[in-house]
């Protein structure tokens, strides 16, 4: 697991992992673990690896491949 040096984040290489992280979180916040905000992922334009957010963002302000 990689760091990105500009937001602290950790770097998921592509937005598939990402996803399953998130997936994760959000079972884990189902289980009653309420420090899991993240809602989303998004393409860090700085590392160019994908991270997890705690803000919604709408679908036309997502940037990468998907969108």
């Amino acid at each position: 697991m990689s760091l990105c040096v500009v937001t602290g984040k950790i770097r998921h290489r592509d937005e598939h992992t990402a996803r399953l992280a998130l997936l994760d979180c959000v079972m884990a916040r189902n289980r009653g673990r309420h420090d899991r905000r993240e809602w989303d992922v998004y393409l860090c334009p700085k590392c160019k690896g994908w991270h997890l957010t705690s803000m919604i963002q709408p679908r036309s302000a997502k940037k990468g491949p998907s969108s």
